[in-house]
């Protein structure tokens, strides 16, 4: 099965009291991206380029572990969380 190219989880969403694990994005935020996520637990999601847990997005009250980036380039980012 094909990985999303952005987000693997949740993708411009309010997300409250969630475990957002194990999701992969070809690119950007593995967990989600460009959304609002309160009290939250963000564990070992991957992104190909930035963001590994988090891109793009305010977090409130929010755990990130064990999340990663698989990209190679010097100008990818952020294992857990990354915001441009």
């Amino acid at each position: 099965m094909p990985k999303p190219v952005q987000s693997g989880g949740a993708y411009g969403c309010v997300v409250v009291g969630c475990i957002l694990k194990g999701n992969s994005a070809g690119t950007d935020g593995g967990g989600s991206i460009e959304g609002v996520l309160t009290n939250c637990v963000l564990v070992s999601n991957l992104a190909g380029q930035h963001g590994g847990g988090s891109y793009a997005e305010k977090l409130i009250n929010c755990t990130v572990i064990s999340n990663s980036v698989t990209g190679t380039n010097f100008g990818f980012c952020g294992g857990g969380i990354a915001n441009s």
